[in-house]
């Protein structure tokens, strides 16, 4: 059995600040959390990760209190949903945070799947797992 991350609803997958910044301490990464300010949609503010925001980032240097979205370097930005649906990190926060793991609009759900193959179907942000032959398929490799 292998286990895999899946959004159950629609609006699309996406994971909380709390999730995201747990997934990195996990991996040993360094995570702060910018949501997007009231007052101006350039500016980011230092936020906690146990709050949820519609607009935010993960970045992976502390820009202080506040930063413009202009100043922050492409490769300071966290992309945590580029992992794999599979991976062990993933899958540990989502069952330990349950709909704390949820980001803006997701119904994050683990899944037990009996093959290593798999590929993720998705209707207008609602997902499923499908597990036949003949697609290019994504291995699950322990």
């Amino acid at each position: 059995m292998h286990k895999v991350v899946i959004n159950r609803s629609y609006g699309g997958y996406g994971l909380s600040p709390l999730a995201t910044y747990e997934i990195c301490k996990r991996k040993g990464k360094d995570c702060y959390i910018y949501a997007e300010s009231e007052s101006d949609s350039s500016e980011y503010i230092k936020a906690s990760p146990t709050s949820n925001y519609q607009y935010w980032y993960a970045l992976n240097k502390d820009f202080g209190n506040t930063v413009s979205f202009d100043d922050i370097p492409c490769e300071d930005y966290i992309e945590i949903e580029d992992l794999p649906r599979h991976d062990k990190d993933l899958v540990a926060v989502v069952e330990w945070l349950g709909d704390r793991a949820n980001g803006y609009c997701a119904d994050l759900k683990v899944v037990e799947i009996n093959s290593n193959l798999y590929r993720i179907k998705d209707y207008d942000g609602a997902e499923s797992i499908e597990t036949p032959e003949d697609i290019n398929w994504v291995k699950v490799e322990d």
